[in-house]
């Protein structure tokens, strides 16, 4: 049996197998971790996203010590839920606090260009998303917050006010992306598997 799944989590029209993905399994491959690396596709409807992330999380659970996750904006949301849900640790990139507020911004038609997927983001989907919402952070010290000050989407005062309690790590400069992840990955590791590497 493997020790730990790490699931990724990728935001909103964005790609499932981002470099800072590349990077961690490079790291985990580098320093021998028995640790598995899974960054899945998911659907644009949120709905259908959350289902195979759950289903994921359930099938996977009886071949591994634990399961973690890391998640970037929207994917943060998602992975906040699941949190909440599955009681699992998580490592948060600028995450987005309420997904529905921004997924109002995307109501109508949208085009994925990483997956080449159109779909349609309905009213229905908002309120799928305010059924997510957790209005507080449950064990907290099982969530570590990376928030860039450069991100141009997500306001970091709501992120730390939201999170307080959990382990956050604020820095200036970056972006929505949230660049120089490798910087952090041995830090990142450790924080949700227990492994010190050399």
């Amino acid at each position: 049996m493997r020790a730990t799944l790490v699931i990724y989590v990728h935001g909103f029209l964005c790609t499932n197998n981002p470099p800072r993905v590349s990077a961690l399994r490079q790291h985990v491959e580098e320093h021998q971790l028995a640790i598995d690396v899974v960054s899945p596709r998911l659907p644009g409807k949120p709905r259908a996203a959350i289902t195979l992330l759950e289903t994921l999380i359930e099938t996977q659970a009886p071949k591994y010590e634990s399961i973690v996750l890391i998640g970037h904006s929207l994917g943060a949301y998602f992975s906040t839920y699941l949190v909440s849900k599955y009681h699992l640790k998580a490592v948060l990139l600028n995450p987005v606090i309420h997904g529905y507020e921004i997924m109002c911004e995307y109501l109508g038609e949208c085009y994925s260009p990483h997956f080449d997927e159109h779909f349609e983001i309905t009213v229905d989907d908002i309120e799928y998303l305010v059924g997510l919402d957790v209005e507080t952070i449950p064990h907290k010290q099982n969530v570590m917050v990376l928030q860039q000050l450069g991100d141009e989407i997500i306001d970091q005062r709501k992120v730390s006010s939201y999170f307080d309690g959990c382990r956050l790590l604020i820095e200036e400069g970056g972006n929505h992306d949230y660049a120089n992840f490798e910087q952090h990955l041995e830090m990142v590791v450790a924080f949700l598997c227990g492994h010190e590497t050399e």
